[in-house]
């Protein structure tokens, strides 16, 4: 290997180094809100706020529903929705992301998603069909909590 060819290999050795350096330890909320029929919900406030340290981050949900919280330190967070003409809402699923730059072209994303965090019973619908024996009753819920990790490569 030549003198110019270990500048390189050490110049690059140095990037990389500094890249894993810069990563920090912040990462972000994302979500979609909707109503009871799965219809997004535009312009709903959204508070995130970190449990060990009170900070709170505020957003607003899209016209599509969709909201997104970046720059969040590591911590556990309570998400609360507030929206004109409806209840005030503690979310109980979300996600957690963190990307990581490898190189100018790839990168990995670590994420993690929580659905029903507080495991809390959710009712569906009673039976709407009167003709049946259990009519007006609430016959299932809604999943148990689920947690689920995933690791993409993106290049």
């Amino acid at each position: 290997m030549n003198l110019t060819q270990t500048r390189k290999v050490a110049g690059l050795l140095v990037l990389t180094c500094l890249s894993l350096v810069g990563q920090g330890d912040r990462g972000a909320v994302t979500g979609m809100v909707t109503d009871s029929s799965g219809s997004a919900v535009p312009s709903v406030v959204l508070e995130v706020v970190n449990t060990g340290t009170n900070a709170r981050f505020d957003t607003v949900s899209t016209s599509t529903g969709a909201y997104r919280v970046v720059g969040l330190p590591i911590g556990i967070y309570d998400l609360t929705a507030k929206a004109s003409g409806f209840s005030t809402y503690i979310q109980l699923d979300a996600q957690v992301s963190k990307f990581f730059r490898i190189t100018e072209s790839s990168s990995v994303q670590f994420r993690s998603e929580f659905f029903n965090i507080l495991n809390k019973t959710n009712f569906r619908a009673p039976n709407p069909n009167r003709s049946t024996p259990t009519f007006g009753a609430i016959t299932s819920s809604y999943p148990a909590r689920q947690i689920q990790f995933a690791l993409k490569f993106l290049f």
